[in-house]
């Protein structure tokens, strides 16, 4: 039998083992469990100890194996043994039947089981219980546990002692709950308990640059980011370099913040390549250097980095260190918005629109100047000769790549009504618009109006409104809500006086601020046709309308509508 080496002392306690002193095994198999080196003897005395019913073997052997997980056991043995020690320590009976259902351990993994161990362990008075309760809770997020009792949990049995984990659960609640103080209050007792935790120093640093319960300190707020670097933090490294980059708490040090910037990349930070492209771009704190900035910017794209996919977009949209090119340019800025999921140091929401908006319009009047004429002579010639291949292949080409253009989306509906493609095109192509109109709103527009109008396709409301609903929850357009709500109203889409109810409270929930809204509200509480009959409320909109520039004639508009010579709909063109 293979042990490594030992000491004289706890050579001569494995002799004493050896030959059978139950005490020495004891003592040996937990000063080898100290040095988290369990020989396999060790691992065979202690399986044989729990099996001659040895509570405290039990519970040392159920340990080491939920921390070795590659170790085949007999888990159902184990149950029965953890159902055995529920009368003499409820507390860590129950602690380790919740560990042998939890979710991804090695067990039964159910977490209904896991959740009711827990709670009977909490009402037996086990911390550990209840710290896996409240962390469990937390991660899940079930309907029986809201923020206040997981919190409550915590307070009561305390966190002096806890776990980083627990006590990262606790400032995150006390963040969600908007208690600002309390959230300050426990990262600090956090960081005390567990200097050497970057995660804490991160949490105190983000109240202080943020002001967040506690007095905006850029400098405290600096220190804690250094603390958070020093113990190999990447966010920290990141966040030392972007105050010194922006001299936030300390004075603008630009060779300091590219050095940072790189030694946060190196450790595995994603938004450190925006930061440090921007240096090499511009020679900021380092010598300028084009090629590596794209190559930065490169290797940010691939790792889903949003703020690489805008500056590579302008990059090619501005043609500096790359060839022009206007589609690559509104493809990477589809990705930026795509894997925008909140960038920590920078917000380019809106630079990303507006270079989009910007690529677009240049795209299309680039298009419209050179592809259209050319497309639209070999359509017209296609269509003259009646050569239906060289149509289905423009028909496909229109659907995949150039269906912004109004002129060609006619050509599109044009085919469809006069049939002139084979009918399995028609379904593909159809299915194709009906994947793109998810996600884009003019899409979704154009196919509700084609089913709406009849054109191309048989005349269906109800699917018109569907696709029209859809363009709504694309854009949440004022104008087409408006449109949507009258013409169900009227009865001219869909009758459905539940769908015109719903699109009411849009209106007046969504567009409550809105000149338009507010006057039509106010015509509304006039004549107590759409809503209750109130000539107090129907003054307070109409001033609110006047208020922000909205001139019409209420007292005209109300005569014409009682006389019937004005519709909901000529309302609507109000302006």
């Amino acid at each position: 039998m293979f042990f490594p080496y030992y000491s004289k002392e706890m050579t001569e306690l494995l002799e004493c083992a050896k030959a059978g002193d139950m005490q020495a095994r004891v003592l040996f198999i937990q000063m080898e469990m100290l040095q988290e080196n369990l020989s396999t003897q060790s691992y065979i005395w202690l399986v044989d100890m729990a099996e001659n019913g040895d509570f405290y073997a039990r519970n040392v052997l159920y340990h080491y194996l939920m921390g070795h997980e590659e170790i085949s056991f007999d888990w159902e043995k184990m149950l029965k043994w953890a159902e055995e020690m529920i009368e003499e320590d409820p507390g860590e009976a129950y602690h380790m039947l919740s560990g042998l259902y939890a979710p991804g351990m090695p067990g039964f993994d159910d977490v209904d089981k896991c959740l009711r161990y827990l709670e009977l362990g909490t009402e037996a008075g086990s911390k550990d219980c209840a710290y896996k309760l409240a962390c469990l809770a937390y991660e899940f997020r079930w309907d029986d546990f809201p923020m206040s009792r997981i919190r409550a949990i915590l307070e009561k049995c305390g966190l002096k002692g806890a776990h980083p984990a627990v006590m990262k659960v606790m400032v995150n609640i006390c963040v969600e709950q908007n208690d600002a103080e309390a959230a300050v209050r426990y990262s600090r007792l956090w960081n005390k308990e567990y200097p050497d935790d970057s995660e804490s120093c991160m949490f105190i640093a983000n109240f202080y640059a943020n002001g967040y319960g506690v007095k905006r300190d850029y400098k405290i707020a600096l220190k804690y980011y250094q603390k958070a670097a020093n113990l190999g933090d990447e966010d920290g490294m990141l966040y030392v370099g972007f105050m010194h980059f922006v001299g936030d708490g300390c004075r603008v040090n630009e060779s300091r913040a590219a050095d940072y910037f790189e030694r946060a990349l190196n450790a595995g930070s994603v938004n450190a390549y925006s930061m440090l492209a921007k240096c090499y771009l511009h020679g900021i704190g380092v010598k300028k250097n084009r090629k590596r900035a794209l190559e930065l910017l490169e290797q940010g794209v691939k790792k889903e980095n949003y703020a690489c996919c805008y500056l590579l977009a302008r990059c090619y949209y501005e043609g500096d260190i790359v060839e022009r090119d206007l589609k690559c340019s509104l493809e990477l800025l589809k990705d930026a918005r795509t894997f925008c999921k909140g960038c920590e140091i920078e917000n380019l929401g809106t630079e990303i629109e507006a270079l989009d908006a910007q690529c677009l319009s240049e795209l299309r009047e680039e298009e419209e100047r050179t592809l259209l004429p050319s497309f639209l002579e070999k359509w017209n010639k296609a269509l003259a000769e009646k050569d239906v291949p060289t149509l289905d292949n423009l028909l496909t080409d229109i659907v995949s790549n150039y269906f912004y253009h109004e002129q060609l989306q006619n050509c599109f509906v044009d085919a469809l009504e006069q049939k002139i493609c084979s009918p399995n095109l028609v379904k593909k192509l159809m299915n194709q618009l009906r994947r793109k109109a998810d996600e884009d709103s003019k899409t979704a527009l154009f196919i509700a109006r084609m089913y709406d109008n009849g054109r191309g396709v048989r005349r269906n409301l109800s699917t018109a409104y569907n696709y029209y609903e859809k363009a709504w929850r694309l854009t949440a357009d004022e104008e087409l809500a408006l449109t949507l709500y009258f013409r169900l109203l009227d009865g001219t889409l869909k009758s459905a006086s539940s769908s015109a109810f719903k699109w009411l409270s849009i209106l007046l929930q969504m567009y409550e601020n809105s000149p338009r809204v507010n006057y039509l509200r106010g015509l509304w509480h006039s004549l107590g046709r759409v809503l209750r009959r109130d000539k107090s409320l129907a003054e307070h909109y109409f001033s609110r309308a006047a208020e922000a520039g909205f001139v019409a004639d209420s007292k005209e508009d109300l005569k014409a509508l009682r006389r019937g010579q004005k519709s909901y709909m000529e309302c609507l063109r109000l302006k």
